[in-house]
C-alpha cells in the first residue's frame, strides 16, 4: 500500500496471551477454537486425545500434533459443539 501513497495506520485489536494450564481429568477429546489455543494446550498436555476443531485454519494447525481431527461444517460455537455430539454418538467414529 505505502508503493501506491495509501497512508495505513495499524491498530492492534487484541494480543494473544497463552495460559498453559494442565488438564488432569479424563477425557477423550479437545475443542480448539484457534491455533493460539492449540499451542498453549500443547505446553502441558499430551495429544492422545481428538482434536475437535471450529474450522480449517484451527484444523491446520491441530493436524501437526494430533492424529484424529475432526472439523466443524460451521466456524461457530454450536457445529463444533454439535460435531462433538455427532462423533461420540456415532459408534463407528469414536
Amino acid at each position: 500500500m505505502q508503493a501506491h501513497d495509501i497512508v495505513v495506520n495499524e491498530v492492534e485489536a487484541y494480543k494473544t496471551m497463552i495460559n498453559p494450564i494442565k488438564i488432569d481429568a479424563a477425557f477423550t477429546g479437545v475443542l480448539f477454537y484457534s491455533p493460539s489455543g492449540i499451542d498453549s494446550y500443547l505446553e502441558k498436555n499430551t495429544t492422545d486425545k481428538v482434536a475437535f476443531c471450529i474450522g480449517e485454519t484451527t484444523a491446520l494447525e491441530a493436524r501437526k500434533h494430533f492424529d484424529k481431527v475432526e472439523v466443524a461444517n460451521m466456524p461457530d460455537v454450536e457445529s463444533v459443539l454439535e460435531l462433538v455430539n455427532m462423533y461420540y454418538s456415532n459408534p463407528n467414529l469414536s
